[in-house]
């Protein structure tokens, strides 16, 4: 398969996970693919298929969020403001809504408040066009957040909060979707708000009625989960398990079905991280169990297959945090051998998950002291991603980490002059990548100490020190 095939085919992974970060997502700086990538994707293909022109919305504003998450509110607003544009030049007015939301965070961000208030009013005199109750309340949520006069202020929540309670009534689990999607709430009293309405709504017994559609339930699932974050962080612990067991329930509905089983694991990932970082490991292992028995079978769609192939490959690391390092390495192994498969069904399709599975092989080996194994799973993963990022340069800096990663193992195994060239290659990707988008800073400060400790592990002390001083001069720039 030539290299054109594989950029297609890997341009299909990325549109695979687009829904994803263009949603609730967005917010977080570790999505697995970046928004920013997904521009530069949409942009090509609206360029000869206008039909992706409102994927291209959607992603715009992504990537805007996705900066704005980093404290980069500069940055976002061109991403937010050619969001708007072109909603408004497809004359789609949802979208036009949406986009005005968002605009007018990153207008508030910038130090622009006249022209925030202006976005936000525009947006509710659309929603009100159009009765469309949550999406009204965001906005009036929003209103309320950026309005000149405590009046107004006033009058726009409880407008919202009417429509809310008069969407719960109609469908019970309208309320905490509705919540969960108002993303304009990030920070403040606004935010608290939000969290005592969802934790009262989820501890009064008014618990959401079985949700038929698929679609519902991912809207629902995806929008509880990040609301239940918060509501965690918030010291509302109880109300935080109510919605975490709503949302495990719906998203363990979606394992069977291709469409949505691999976002469900993802999502899943996330709680069951939240209960092991809270000292739940038990927990976060059964909650892992179950999904892995709800993922097994025979004849399933690739999609399904790979989902099962992550849920173990994200298992694996929390083994190995409670010391049960060869059941850690068993589900590593397994999760490698269901992506082999994939890989050899599918062509590259799946090599980036099978590249990843490598990693947490190698590491899982290193974990028990077979540096030999584990090396060679590491040079099958770097090799593995040095192909896709020659064909889709998205994906170098996967290659630098696994470099990195590579490196490290390498120089256990007393290979240092192997162990050298890997930790440079890496270093020289990250400068490189850090040059042309500036998120790669703490990625370069990491390469710069990784090559000093090759040096030092060689006696060669002044050529570390010098490494180990640039790093530290970066890592002056970047204090305040």
């Amino acid at each position: 398969m030539d290299s054109a095939q594989i950029r297609d085919q890997l341009t299909a992974v990325r549109l695979r996970q687009a829904e994803q970060v263009a949603a609730i997502e967005q917010w977080h700086p570790d999505v697995p693919i970046s928004s920013l990538s997904l521009v530069s994707a949409f942009e090509e293909l609206a360029a000869t298929d206008p039909g992706q022109r409102p994927g291209l919305v959607a992603v715009l504003v992504a990537a805007s969020r996705h900066l704005g998450s980093l404290n980069r509110a500069g940055e976002a607003l061109p991403y937010a403001t050619r969001a708007v544009t072109l909603a408004r030049d497809l004359a789609d007015a949802p979208a036009v809504a949406t986009a005005l939301d968002n605009l007018a965070l990153w207008l508030t961000r910038c130090g622009r408040p006249a022209e925030a208030l202006a976005a936000i009013q525009e947006a509710v005199t659309i929603r009100r066009r159009q009765a469309a109750g949550a999406e009204l309340a965001r906005s009036l949520f929003g209103l309320s957040v950026r309005s000149a006069t405590p009046g107004q202020a006033v009058a726009a929540y409880r407008e919202a909060v009417a429509l809310l309670t008069e969407a719960g009534t109609a469908d019970p689990g309208g309320v905490a979707s509705a919540l969960g999607a108002l993303d304009l709430l990030v920070a403040g009293p606004a935010l608290a708000d939000r969290d005592r309405m969802t934790a009262h709504f989820l501890l009064g017994g008014r618990g959401p009625r079985p949700l038929d559609d698929a679609a519902d339930r991912v809207t629902f699932a995806r929008n509880l989960r990040v609301v239940s974050m918060s509501l965690a962080g918030h010291g509302l612990p109880e109300a935080a398990a109510v919605g975490w067991t709503l949302v495990v329930a719906a998203e363990q509905s979606l394992l069977t079905d291709p469409a949505h089983a691999e976002d469900a694991v993802y999502s899943i990932a996330q709680i069951a991280q939240a209960r092991y970082a809270a000292g739940d490991g038990d927990g976060a292992l059964a909650l892992w169990d179950e999904t892995i028995g709800g993922l097994r079978g025979t004849g399933s769609p690739p999609e399904v297959v790979n989902a099962l192939a992550d849920a173990l490959s994200r298992r694996a690391p929390m083994l190995t945090g409670v010391a049960r390092h060869r059941e850690a390495l068993a589900s590593a192994e397994e999760a490698v051998r269901l992506r082999e498969r994939l890989s050899d069904a599918y062509s590259p399709r799946f090599l980036p998950e099978l590249m990843l599975s490598l990693n947490v092989q190698s590491t899982s080996l290193a974990n028990l002291d077979r540096v030999g194994e584990a090396v060679a799973a590491g040079a099958r993963a770097v090799a593995i991603a040095r192909a896709v990022a020659g064909a889709d340069a998205g994906y170098r800096d996967q290659l630098a980490a696994g470099l990195s990663d590579q490196s490290a193992l390498l120089a256990r195994a007393g290979r240092a002059r192997e162990a050298m060239a890997a930790a440079k290659e890496s270093l020289t990707l990250y400068q490189a990548l850090d040059r042309e988008t500036g998120q790669y800073r703490e990625d370069v400060i990491s390469g710069l100490r990784g090559v000093a400790a090759r040096y030092h592990e060689q006696g060669k002390n002044f050529r570390a020190q010098l490494f180990a001083g640039q790093a530290a001069a970066l890592l002056r720039q970047d204090r305040p």
